[in-house]
Protein backbone atom coordinates (compact mmCIF):
# COMPACT_ATOMS: atom_id res chain seq x y z
CA UNK A 1 0.00 0.00 0.00
CA UNK A 2 1.39 3.36 -1.03
CA UNK A 3 1.67 6.17 1.50
CA UNK A 4 -0.53 9.07 0.47
CA UNK A 5 -0.32 12.71 1.55
CA UNK A 6 -3.53 14.73 1.84
CA UNK A 7 -4.65 18.13 3.03
CA UNK A 8 -6.57 18.18 6.32
CA UNK A 9 -10.20 19.26 5.92
CA UNK A 10 -10.04 21.30 9.13
CA UNK A 11 -6.65 23.03 9.26
CA UNK A 12 -5.57 22.68 5.59
CA UNK A 13 -2.15 21.29 6.57
CA UNK A 14 -0.52 18.41 4.72
CA UNK A 15 -0.51 15.07 6.56
CA UNK A 16 0.00 11.39 5.86
CA UNK A 17 -3.44 9.97 5.07
CA UNK A 18 -4.58 7.16 7.34
CA UNK A 19 -8.20 6.74 6.26
CA UNK A 20 -9.45 9.82 8.13
CA UNK A 21 -9.80 13.09 6.17
CA UNK A 22 -8.69 15.01 9.28
CA UNK A 23 -5.06 15.14 10.45
CA UNK A 24 -4.10 13.53 13.78
CA UNK A 25 -3.62 16.95 15.43
CA UNK A 26 -7.16 18.01 14.54
CA UNK A 27 -8.54 14.63 15.64
CA UNK A 28 -7.05 15.18 19.10
CA UNK A 29 -8.40 18.75 19.16
CA UNK A 30 -11.91 17.55 18.19
CA UNK A 31 -11.80 14.79 20.81
CA UNK A 32 -10.77 17.29 23.50
CA UNK A 33 -13.57 19.65 22.42
CA UNK A 34 -16.04 16.77 22.49
CA UNK A 35 -15.09 15.84 26.07
CA UNK A 36 -15.42 19.48 27.22
CA UNK A 37 -18.78 20.03 25.55
CA UNK A 38 -20.21 16.64 26.58
CA UNK A 39 -19.24 17.26 30.23
CA UNK A 40 -20.76 20.74 30.18
CA UNK A 41 -23.99 19.58 28.51
CA UNK A 42 -24.30 16.72 31.01
CA UNK A 43 -24.27 19.23 33.87
CA UNK A 44 -26.31 21.94 32.04
CA UNK A 45 -28.60 20.12 29.56
CA UNK A 46 -30.91 22.99 28.60
CA UNK A 47 -28.30 25.66 27.81
CA UNK A 48 -28.21 27.27 24.38
CA UNK A 49 -25.48 26.75 21.80
CA UNK A 50 -24.02 30.18 22.53
CA UNK A 51 -23.88 29.50 26.28
CA UNK A 52 -22.18 26.14 25.69
CA UNK A 53 -19.59 27.77 23.41
CA UNK A 54 -18.92 30.64 25.82
CA UNK A 55 -18.57 28.40 28.88
CA UNK A 56 -16.40 25.72 27.23
CA UNK A 57 -14.34 27.93 24.91
CA UNK A 58 -15.20 25.65 21.99
CA UNK A 59 -16.07 27.31 18.69
CA UNK A 60 -19.66 27.14 17.47
CA UNK A 61 -18.57 25.46 14.22
CA UNK A 62 -16.90 22.64 16.15
CA UNK A 63 -20.01 22.05 18.29
CA UNK A 64 -22.16 21.97 15.13
CA UNK A 65 -19.66 19.53 13.56
CA UNK A 66 -19.98 17.24 16.60
CA UNK A 67 -23.79 17.42 16.30
CA UNK A 68 -23.64 16.56 12.58
CA UNK A 69 -21.33 13.63 13.30
CA UNK A 70 -23.90 12.35 15.79
CA UNK A 71 -21.45 12.50 18.69
CA UNK A 72 -23.69 15.01 20.48
CA UNK A 73 -27.43 15.65 20.34
CA UNK A 74 -29.53 18.70 21.13
CA UNK A 75 -31.94 19.04 24.03
CA UNK A 76 -35.60 18.46 23.07
CA UNK A 77 -36.39 22.04 24.16
CA UNK A 78 -34.05 23.44 21.46
CA UNK A 79 -35.54 22.46 18.09
CA UNK A 80 -34.16 23.89 14.88
CA UNK A 81 -30.48 23.96 15.81
CA UNK A 82 -29.70 21.51 13.03
CA UNK A 83 -31.96 20.32 10.23
CA UNK A 84 -32.17 17.29 7.93
CA UNK A 85 -30.12 17.86 4.79
CA UNK A 86 -32.84 16.33 2.60
CA UNK A 87 -36.15 17.69 3.88
CA UNK A 88 -35.22 20.47 6.33
CA UNK A 89 -36.94 18.91 9.36
CA UNK A 90 -35.44 19.79 12.74
CA UNK A 91 -33.32 16.90 14.09
CA UNK A 92 -31.42 16.40 17.37
CA UNK A 93 -28.20 15.14 15.73
CA UNK A 94 -26.75 13.66 12.57
CA UNK A 95 -27.41 14.67 8.99
CA UNK A 96 -30.78 13.13 8.15
CA UNK A 97 -34.15 12.58 9.88
CA UNK A 98 -35.45 9.05 10.41
CA UNK A 99 -37.92 9.29 7.52
CA UNK A 100 -35.21 10.33 5.05
CA UNK A 101 -32.90 7.56 6.31
CA UNK A 102 -35.63 5.00 5.60
CA UNK A 103 -36.28 6.52 2.18
CA UNK A 104 -32.58 6.45 1.28
CA UNK A 105 -32.32 2.84 2.47
CA UNK A 106 -35.20 1.82 0.21
CA UNK A 107 -33.60 3.62 -2.71
CA UNK A 108 -30.28 1.90 -2.13
CA UNK A 109 -31.89 -1.53 -1.83
CA UNK A 110 -33.77 -1.04 -5.10
CA UNK A 111 -30.47 -0.15 -6.81
CA UNK A 112 -28.78 -3.39 -5.76
CA UNK A 113 -28.17 -5.91 -8.54
CA UNK A 114 -30.80 -8.64 -8.63
CA UNK A 115 -30.59 -12.20 -9.81
CA UNK A 116 -33.57 -13.61 -11.71
CA UNK A 117 -34.15 -17.34 -11.90
CA UNK A 118 -37.02 -19.47 -13.15
CA UNK A 119 -38.05 -22.61 -11.32
CA UNK A 120 -38.62 -25.10 -14.14
CA UNK A 121 -40.97 -27.37 -12.17
CA UNK A 122 -43.36 -24.69 -10.88
CA UNK A 123 -42.78 -22.11 -13.66
CA UNK A 124 -42.40 -19.39 -11.03
CA UNK A 125 -39.96 -16.56 -11.42
CA UNK A 126 -37.85 -15.90 -8.36
CA UNK A 127 -35.94 -12.66 -7.82
CA UNK A 128 -33.17 -12.67 -5.30
CA UNK A 129 -30.99 -9.73 -4.33
CA UNK A 130 -27.32 -10.55 -4.66
CA UNK A 131 -25.18 -9.41 -1.77
CA UNK A 132 -22.08 -7.90 -3.37
CA UNK A 133 -20.39 -6.54 -0.29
Amino acid sequence: MAIEARVCKRCRKLFMYNGNPICPTCVVMLDDAFVKVRSYIYDHPAHSLMEVCEETGVEEGIVLHLLREGRLSTHPDQPGLIVCEMCGTSIPSGMYCDECKVSMGKGLRSALPQEVSVDVQTQQTKIRVKKTY
